[in-house]
């Protein structure tokens, strides 16, 4: 699978993982399908009880992870490392802390060394005073000159889904869903356009950019306060079908719903994620408080000429920042937008960071709303 493909699907999943905490699980499950040889998870340790207080993983014999939690976690010799480490940079393991160091430990002998991943990459997600979470892959020793600059690239063009989901996260009440007045920052971390509705499609709220393409006259409108597509009767069926059937489920979004403006052109795709946890069916179901779902709406930006000028002279941004402005704006992911252009990562995310400060925008989203504005 190539990188980009990887990262699509993974940011769809931290995504899903941000409004419903139990889809973390996902997130490993794809990271060692795409890294043959490899073992993932997503770990929280409790640093006062030195024991972990969440796993989930995926790629390691079930008697490895049974004897993980029950001891071999509480001497694990990275958890210091761990506590040390900033959050949200990409780190690989024989770079900062190899296994070597430390290779004397029962750890190392009794544990990572029959596991036969001595090498791994990593992220720490979040730190209190009483616990840090991490996302990690481990992988023999061999694979470590391919698996670590390409878990390297990966994970820091992650980076931005993986702060918003921990965000969004800090706004859900577990089974019970969506906690009140949320729904404002999940839009708000939410990167591309995006509207929440309930079960009928009626319009709740939605950020700028969501907001703004709403307005336009495109293919997506709010009809009767309804989410709908205009001029195409059977993609506006299957807009509310997906709507239904989002509402009915937890943790697993939808396919992408391609929409057409009445040419058959495609203009764009929309995805309907589940909010919170699926109620009981029957009564409770039918009569019960309207579900909630997220709408993402990518791609439906059309650009011309006299938007990349506006940029340049209503906020002096350079061609190479006005090429990046526009292609994320359009739908493209940060990764997609290096490739596109053919410059490394870390040159797109400079680029971004001086488009931020050029325009006065916080997030993505407020710089789709913006470039929307323009056309």
């Amino acid at each position: 699978m190539l990188e980009l493909d990887v990262v699509e699907e993974l940011s769809d999943a931290i995504v899903l993982a941000g409004l419903e905490p139990d889809a973390w699980g996902r997130i490993p499950d794809l990271i060692t399908a795409a890294f043959p040889g490899a073992f993932t998870g997503v770990i929280g340790d409790d640093s006062r009880a030195a024991a972990p207080i969440g796993l989930h993983a995926a790629g390691l014999d079930e008697s490895f992870l049974e004897s993980f939690t029950a001891y071999y976690a509480a001497i694990n010799p990275w958890i210091r490392f761990w506590e040390e480490a900033p959050c949200f940079e990409a780190l690989t393991a024989d770079a900062t802390y190899p296994a070597r160091l430390f290779a004397a430990t029962e750890f190392y002998n009794d544990w990572l060394l029959p596991t036969g991943r001595t090498s791994g990459a990593g992220i720490k997600l979040l730190q209190s005073p009483d616990a840090i979470a991490r996302l990690y892959v481990n992988y023999p020793g061999d694979l470590a000159p391919v698996y670590d600059p390409a878990l390297t690239r990966i994970i820091n063009a992650l980076r931005p889904a993986l702060r918003a989901a921990i965000a969004m996260n800090r706004h859900v009440a577990g089974p019970s869903g969506v906690v009140g007045g949320a729904l404002g920052d999940i839009l708000d971390a939410c990167p591309v356009p995006g509207v929440v509705v309930d079960q009928a499609g009626t319009v709740l709220l939605a950020n700028a950019a969501g907001a703004a393409l709403l307005a336009r006259d495109g293919p997506l409108t709010e009809a009767r306060g309804r989410l709908a597509v205009r001029g195409a009767w059977a993609t506006d069926r299957m807009l509310a079908a997906a709507i239904r059937d989002a509402a009915q489920r937890t943790g697993q979004a939808g396919a992408a719903l391609p929409v057409r403006d009445e040419d058959g052109r495609l203009r764009g795709t929309v995805t309907a994620v589940p909010l919170g946890s699926r109620p009981p069916d029957g009564a409770a179901w039918l009569f019960g408080p309207a579900r909630r779902v997220l709408v993402m709406m990518r791609g439906f930006l059309r650009l011309d000429e006299t938007v990349r000028r506006r940029l340049s002279e209503d906020f002096g941004l350079t061609r190479a920042e006005c090429e990046v402005t526009l292609r994320l704006a359009a739908g493209a992911s940060a990764l997609e937008v290096s490739a596109a252009l053919g410059i490394a990562h870390e040159t797109t995310r400079r680029h971004l960071k001086h488009v931020f400060e050029k325009t006065g925008c916080r997030r993505q989203a407020e710089l789709v709303a913006l470039v929307l504005l323009m056309t």
